[in-house]
């Protein structure tokens, strides 16, 4: 898969979104190409708690909130269509514990 993702991390990323496999590029509310965060960014995700993810594409324009706090939004053409995956990636043997966990996953095809 290739595309932009949006970040569930706790080091001050959540929220951004990255696209990896390309570009290598991040974009978050406060610059379109670069991770800039304020406080109040930093702070909508709650380490170790339940926290609620609203991603909203339309077209080429890309936004996310956490929580209900603004963290990116920013225009990037060149993915009309895909799919949608959720990833975890690995850790080394021994630094965890880590665990990711989705519940109440909606999707609703917008106009």
């Amino acid at each position: 898969m290739y595309g932009p993702q949006c970040e569930i991390a706790v080091n001050g990323t959540a929220g951004d979104f990255y696209d990896e496999a390309r570009r290598g590029t991040w974009w978050s509310i406060l610059t379109k190409t670069e991770a800039v965060r304020t406080d109040a960014v930093k702070a909508a995700f709650k380490k170790g708690e339940w926290n609620h993810y609203r991603i909203v594409v339309k077209g080429d324009h890309y936004q996310s909130f956490i929580n209900g706090v603004p963290t990116a939004d920013f225009t990037q053409p060149g993915d009309p269509e895909g799919y949608i995956g959720f990833q975890v990636h690995g850790i080394k043997a021994g630094t965890g514990p880590y665990s990711v966990r989705w519940r109440n996953v909606k999707f609703r095809e917008t106009k």
